[in-house]
């Protein structure tokens, strides 16, 4: 038999900050709430932000050749821990160490407690995170994979007849509403057809932009593409003088909070000279941040980004080869295998002079200069991420190329 798991997530933008970076700039964070996690859980996280790198860097080094591209880091981590569920204790183990964890119980630990209290950090953005498990009429779910998903993931579980088309009109209209409308469709009747079950992760991110900043729309702004041409795109920009500019050794990053603090879009822009591949890997340093200083001017495009890509390589690339090539024996309370053959994703991002929304679909199936105050002007490629303040949880990451 064959599995099929499907992460869906929306979210906004990222940064190369650690959880203790993105703590140190100053604002009114009293208005978010903070995510708390134990000792175990705060390991986990640490190296999810670095996975969540890992993926920005093969995405930019491997897959888009230098293009755009968004892709979400936390819907693959929450969708491999699913996985991991299903999983012998072989590969269970290396999803585990690979998502940062000791044991399945620490990595199903997090994901509780991310997916409890992400959604309630801030009232101002409307942020969803649903997971749905289906499985044909002909395939029995082990009750301790249904327990464990369903108390830790939060999961919807439910048997449907996978030959009949209101099946496939089930679960497209659970990816519309689970995202916003964003997303319609994984994928077709066919491969519903030769499954015996499916993943799905949804998360939906609408973020306005936190109370009175306010962006004017300019037109006709320089931008100097990926390939060096210099193009004409409409530009946000605010001359709001309290933004924070966090400056590396070779990029700065602005720092523009959504709603009530909890959410930030972040954009790293590489100092000019400095590609986006070599800024990459000076955020997967962990850097010490040189100087926080303020804006006087910031500037970044209005852009709708939309992205797809195979991403089974990207398994294989991040050490994760097991997972393609062994069984799911605690899936099923039968005894035939099932595979995971293929990843997908599908994302769109929109950043607007109100806000980001963003949607993203995965299928995994069958298996500058130092003043105190500086202007900060997005005029060439740069990598962006929305993140979750007080854990500096990844929950989307992209590069803007201008083309």
């Amino acid at each position: 038999m064959k599995l099929i798991a499907i992460a869906f997530f929306t979210v906004a933008f990222v940064s190369g900050c650690s959880k203790e970076e993105s703590d140190s700039y100053g604002g009114d964070y009293d208005y978010a709430e903070k995510i708390s996690l134990n000792t175990r859980q705060d390991v986990c996280n640490d190296k999810l932000i670095d996975f969540a790198y890992d993926m920005v860097e093969v995405m930019e080094t491997s897959y888009s050749k230098g293009n755009q591209f968004c892709v979400s880091p936390l819907s693959v981590e929450f969708t491999l821990g699913m996985i991991a569920n299903a999983s012998s204790e072989d590969v269970r183990k290396v999803i585990c160490e690979k998502l940062g964890s000791e044991n399945l119980e620490d990595l199903n630990s997090y994901a509780r407690i991310m997916l409890e209290n992400m959604p309630a950090l801030d009232k101002k953005t409307d942020l969803k995170i649903s997971n749905l498990v289906l499985a044909d009429n002909s395939f029995s779910l082990a009750d301790q994979f249904k327990n464990n998903v369903e108390t830790n993931y939060m999961a919807e579980i439910a048997n449907k007849d996978f030959h009949s088309s209101k099946t496939m009109t089930y679960v497209n209209d659970w990816i519309t509403k689970k995202t916003g409308g964003k997303i319609k469709e994984l994928f077709k009747s066919d491969v519903l057809f030769k499954s015996s079950f499916i993943f799905a992760n949804a998360i939906y991110f609408k973020g306005p932009w936190a109370n009175r900043l306010v962006f004017d729309k300019v037109q006709d702004q320089d931008f100097i593409t990926a390939r060096g041409n210099s193009v004409k795109l409409e530009m946000l920009e605010t001359k709001r003088d309290d933004l924070n500019i966090q400056e590396y050794g070779c990029y700065r990053t602005l720092v523009v909070p959504f709603g009530n603090y909890a959410f930030e879009f972040r954009i790293n822009l590489p100092d000019e000279g400095v590609s986006c591949a070599d800024m990459i890997k000076e955020i997967k340093t962990h850097g010490q941040m040189l100087r926080s200083t303020k804006t006087s001017l910031a500037r970044f495009p209005k852009f709708v980004s939309s992205y797809s890509v195979d991403l089974t390589d990207f398994i294989r690339v991040l050490g994760l080869e097991e997972v393609l090539s062994n069984s799911l024996p605690e899936l099923s309370n039968g005894t035939n295998p099932a595979f995971i053959d293929y990843m997908k994703q599908r994302c769109v991002v929109e950043v607007t002079e109100k806000g980001v929304e963003a949607a993203t679909v995965t299928g995994v199936g069958g298996i500058g200069k130092l003043t105190t105050s500086q202007e900060f002007i997005a005029d060439r490629p740069f990598i962006y991420t929305i993140t979750e303040k007080s854990t500096g949880a990844v929950l989307f990451a992209g590069k803007f190329s201008g083309e």
